[in-house]
């Protein structure tokens, strides 16, 4: 064994080749909107259909605001901007009470929230995503779960005003309480014009830009007798023409039913590429492209669903994300399986336990995770690799390929790393 003392400097930032390999876990920034994803493009983690689109961004200099339309199989509320089948969460967002206990908001990106009530204070709400939120008369105050992030606050259960540091964005609504504008802090930053006949949106207007919104009736699918019928139709936006600063090009939106009365939809994107999609009258995602689904419910009803799919070639992949067990397993179209679990209780609950990734029964990746009581990372295996960290977060130890690095620090903050070598160089 060779020992070599290596750098000496203040704190633990010291930059070494062997850190690089370890790598470091990124972390999007905390408390802001942004598109929902999937796992499976376009379908939801409990297999309904869930395309997104974000049509713009309010910026406001140091944050912004993405502007999204979305197609949810799941939602039996016709969109009060869009029409049926759709949702624009930014005014289609709002709280609503389940029960004595328990309340579900909507945000301005489209995803969903669950509240309930404080033990202590039945005014004060905890939301599942680390949402905190205080009723207030016949307002809910919600607060993101970092200190950075967006403050909003619900009137009767609608959005009324958004705020992040020194912007203000208020919803301005028409006499029906109907969405028709958003100012910040008494300036306009976005307007929409809506049609007299329908109602729903026929314009918006933002950055200096107007998008226009056309509609066609969405037939509502219904099974009457065991047979697959339709009852009646909707409307629902069928075409966005963009602004001409984008080449005023058209996308459109054309719902219909099969031959077997299923709903399908047909978008055909700006460049004329169209996408095919079909679903069963539960919402739940049947064929997207070449893409053919199997959908299967998990123990909970509502948790995740177990999604698998088959592609033309019938090469097949799957995702499940069981919650409630914490365990996640992926299976790629070259057969690749990863399974990560973590912890789902007490002080540890949500940290990572193990991520195994294996291709023909050989394992290629091997990561592991120790705490110790106060929930603090102690060790981490990383295949070849190994970190050791002292109770209060220091790095202590770092192996990779027969070279250790050890880390001691003096009263002063100071940092000496002593390199040691297992093999030959």
């Amino acid at each position: 064994m060779k020992s070599q003392y290596f750098q000496r400097g203040r704190g633990i930032g010291v930059a070494l080749a062997i850190s690089v390999a370890l790598g470091v876990r990124g972390a999007l920034a905390c408390g802001d909107f942004r598109m929902p994803s999937n796992h499976f493009e376009g379908v939801s983690s409990q297999g309904y259909v869930s395309i997104w689109k974000e049509l713009d961004t309010l910026d406001l200099g140091d944050a912004s605001l993405p502007i999204l339309l979305g197609i949810q199989t799941y939602r039996a509320i016709p969109s009060g901007e869009l029409g049926a089948g759709w949702i624009m969460p930014l005014f289609d967002s709002g709280i609503v009470q389940r029960n004595e206990n328990t309340f579900d908001m909507i945000t301005p990106d489209g995803t969903m929230d669950f509240f309930y009530r404080d033990g202590g204070d039945p005014n004060i709400l905890h939301g599942s995503s680390g949402w905190t939120g205080e009723i207030q008369g016949n307002d809910v105050i919600v607060h993101s779960k970092c200190g950075s992030g967006w403050k909003m606050i619900f009137r009767q259960g609608k959005l009324d005003t958004l705020s992040k540091g020194s912007h203000e964005l208020k919803i301005q609504r028409d006499p029906l309480n109907r969405p028709i504008g958003i100012t910040e802090n008494g300036s306009t930053r976005m307007t929409l014009t809506r049609d007299e006949k329908t109602g729903f949106v026929s314009a918006l207007k933002i950055n200096k830009k107007k998008y226009l919104f056309d509609y066609e009736g969405k037939p509502r699918v219904e099974n009457v007798l065991g047979q697959n019928m339709v009852g009646g139709m909707e409307q629902s936006l069928h075409q966005i023409t963009y602004p001409e600063e984008m080449g005023g090009q058209k996308e459109t939106f054309d719902f219909a039913v099969t031959e077997k009365m299923l709903p399908e939809l047909k978008i055909t994107d700006t460049e004329g590429k169209e996408r095919m999609i079909v679903w069963g009258l539960d919402g739940k995602m049947l064929q997207d492209g070449e893409w053919s689904y199997d959908i299967k419910p998990g123990s909970d009803p509502k948790g995740n669903a177990s999604i698998g799919r088959t592609n033309a070639l019938k090469q097949i992949e799957s995702w499940f994300k069981d919650e409630l067990n914490g365990k996640e397993t992926t299976i790629s179209l070259d057969g690749t399986k990863t399974e990560r679990t973590w912890f789902t209780s007490g002080m540890l609950a949500g940290k990572e336990r193990r991520e195994i990734t294996t291709k023909e029964n050989v394992t290629i990746v091997a990561n592991k995770w120790e705490y110790n009581d106060r929930g603090k990372i102690i060790q981490a295996y990383h295949n070849n690799k190994y970190e050791r960290y002292s109770n209060d977060g220091k790095i202590l130890i770092q192996s990779l390929n027969g070279i250790s690095l050890y880390y001691t620090y003096d009263n002063d903050g100071f940092v000496t790393i002593t390199k040691q070598t297992t093999r030959n160089n």
